[in-house]
């Protein structure tokens, strides 16, 4: 695996090295990126868009 940051490489090594602690801190970042797999994450999104105004999101004002 090889963690690139603007086109240099930050870390690199196998699954074990580069995806233990401690990381790099653009390791870090894009570790802290991924998604959560939670069973409530859909009750959010759709209690997110219910208090959402009414009305075409990308219309201009």
């Amino acid at each position: 695996v090889a963690v690139m940051r603007k086109g240099q490489l930050v870390a690199g090594g196998d699954t074990a090295t580069v995806f233990a602690p401690p990381y790099h801190p653009y390791t870090e970042l894009l570790l802290s990126s991924v998604p959560e797999m939670r069973r409530d994450w859909l009750d959010e999104v759709l209690a997110k868009r219910k208090a959402a105004p009414a009305g075409a999101a990308l219309r201009p004002a």
